[in-house]
């Protein structure tokens, strides 16, 4: 192999070990919308992934034994590129019929198995190639492993950061794939190239011929051409790379929905016909993100907001409000029902807590959102916006806080607080379901404050442990708590539904006899709960994941 090659051999290393790991990031993108964004994601993600790596460092260990030259890096190079364009190519469109595997575990193990199998085993096959391309004697042998393995986790390492921070947000997930794939194929070509070596012309004689000289002379040897096969796998693996970056099926559910890609999330718009009652179809417009389930909708000929039967509850929580109101929104969607919320209550105040930058800009761009003095928006995390706004209250309490503080209403003090997150279409971020949150929510609400939560659970049989132990977990913080099915159908026993909780501090008054006078219709609604293998949801204790498991099948 010429000392280009070998020159090159780290560049190549760490370019493969970043593709290695933006792989592995965009990978939980293309899950997302099929399974959801849990723990077990990432679990069958990292399992898979590290055990076709580890098949990966086996065999290309044996096959650098046998085939010491840059064309073994050049064949597991130009088929890496080639499997990760038919990963981009067809992996979103297969990944439709794993979802439909009864056992969630399974079908998530299974698709990680078909998108990645073939590329992670060639991604391992780099390392162990490339060290023994390198590696010349014994004595050096611990040098070259050691030095061209720091190489490739510093790859690793960048390839997690710039995946995470910036390229799936601005290029998009399967785009990125593409990406990948070209980078992988450049690197293929740089290893299949013959390059120019050094050759020494003869000494010509002492005698003073005509034309020559006394001196050494050295020139460049012409590089062979490529043999016709490289050319032909190339091109093949180029076209791969093309279909990557301009086909991209979608399953038939998908197929009308535009898809896009955040700091957070993977997010489908489209418009569907919805049938009221005694009504014409209108057509909505929506976001989600899943397939699954819609987070908001507005009419899409007038771009009004258009209302989920579970904002009646939000409704009734705020009915029990006192003047003025305040009210907190963790979860802001696409901004929806805010807009109900000032129509109702035009002189009243509202933070909403938002993570998604892109979702702001979505719903002002497509949603109808307009802003509105009362409206105080916050793009971060959920709980951390609880975490500074409870001490912050707790400061005011004490009189150490800052009066001229205006970082939310009232000080901090909130009358309604409204619980909306989501990770996709069930899932609910663990850390805003525990003990410790929902005291943070007590903490910046007035002494007779409300809360009103959304969810989607099971009320009675299989998967129903994961509302009772909500019910459970919101009990140890309030003395008053009343769970509600969201429309009246026949509760079965095993079947996922929207959930209603509405919570208050106050121990005076008879929450459940108030909403009955003040909505008859939806108080009938209210359940009782089998609590009997129920927990306290914590920080430290929180199997949100696990118990989700039968809600998401």
């Amino acid at each position: 192999m010429s000392r280009v090659k070998i020159r090159l051999l780290p560049y190549v290393v760490f370019c493969a070990g970043a593709a290695g790991m933006s792989l592995q990031l965009v990978g939980s993108r293309l899950l997302a919308p099929h399974f959801g964004n849990s723990i077990f994601v990432w679990t069958s993600l990292i399992g898979v992934m590290l055990g076709f790596m580890a098949l990966g460092n086996f065999l290309g260990g044996r096959l650098a034994d046998r085939i010491t030259s840059s064309n073994l890096l050049f064949w597991i190079l130009t088929l890496l590129s080639a499997s990760i364009s038919l990963a981009a190519v067809v992996g979103t469109w297969a990944l439709g019929f794993f979802a439909e595997i009864e056992s969630l575990r399974v079908g998530m193990v299974l698709s990680s198995v078909m998108l990645f199998a073939v590329p992670c085993t060639l991604f391992g096959m780099v390392l162990p190639a490339s060290i023994r391309l390198r590696m010349h004697a014994v004595v050096d042998s611990g040098t070259n492993v050691g030095t061209l393995s720091a190489v490739s986790m510093m790859g690793n390492i960048a390839g997690t950061f710039a995946t995470g921070f910036w390229l799936i947000a601005f290029v998009g997930s399967r785009s990125l794939l593409a990406w990948i794939a070209l980078l992988v194929l450049f690197l293929a070509v740089v290893m299949g190239l013959s390059f120019p070596r050094l050759r020494s012309k003869m000494r010509p004689s002492t005698s003073n011929t005509e034309g020559s000289s006394d001196a050494d002379c050295q020139q460049l040897a012409e590089p062979p051409s490529p043999p016709l096969y490289k050319l032909i796998v190339l091109g093949i693996a180029m076209t791969l790379v093309a279909a990557a970056f301009v086909w991209h099926p979608q399953p038939a559910a998908t197929q009308d929905l535009r898809l896009f890609d955040s700091l957070y999330g993977q997010y489908f718009v489209g418009e569907r016909a919805i049938a009221g009652f005694d009504e014409e179809p209108r057509t909505i417009r929506f976001i989600s993100n899943s397939s699954k389930a819609m987070e908001s909708a507005i009419y899409a000929d007038t771009l009004e907001p258009f209302y989920f039967e579970y904002y009646a509850f939000y409704d009734l929580a705020a009915a029990l409000s006192t003047e003025p109101r305040t009210a907190l929104m963790i979860g802001g969607g696409a901004f929806v029902y805010p807009r109900f919320f000032f129509q109702q209550y035009p002189q009243a105040r509202m933070d909403v807590v938002e993570i998604d930058p892109a979702l702001l800009d979505e719903a002002k761009e497509n949603f109808g959102f307009e802003p509105h003095e009362g409206l105080n928006i916050y793009l971060e995390d959920g709980r951390m916006f609880l975490n500074r706004a409870a001490q912050r209250a707790i400061s005011a309490q004490d009189g150490t806080g800052d009066n001229n503080d205006k970082d939310s209403s009232d000080n901090g003090l909130y009358n309604l607080v409204i619980l909306d997150a989501f990770n996709s279409a069930n899932n609910i971020p663990f850390q805003l379901a525990t003990l410790e949150s929902m005291q943070r929510c007590a903490d910046v609400m007035t002494e007779d404050g409300v809360l009103v939560m959304n969810m989607i659970a099971s009320v009675k049989g299989e998967g129903s442990q994961l509302l009772a132990s909500q019910y459970l977990t919101l009990r140890e913080v309030f003395p008053q708590v009343e769970v509600f099915t969201v429309n009246n159908r026949t509760i079965e026993e095993g079947l996922p539904r929207n959930i209603a909780i509405i919570a208050t501090k106050d121990d005076v008054f008879d929450l459940q006899r108030k909403l009955e006078q003040l909505n008859p219709q939806l108080a009938s609604q209210r359940v009782n709960l089998d609590i009997s293998e129920a927990m306290v949801l914590t920080d430290d204790f929180a199997p949100v994941d696990q118990m989700l498991i039968s809600v998401n099948r």
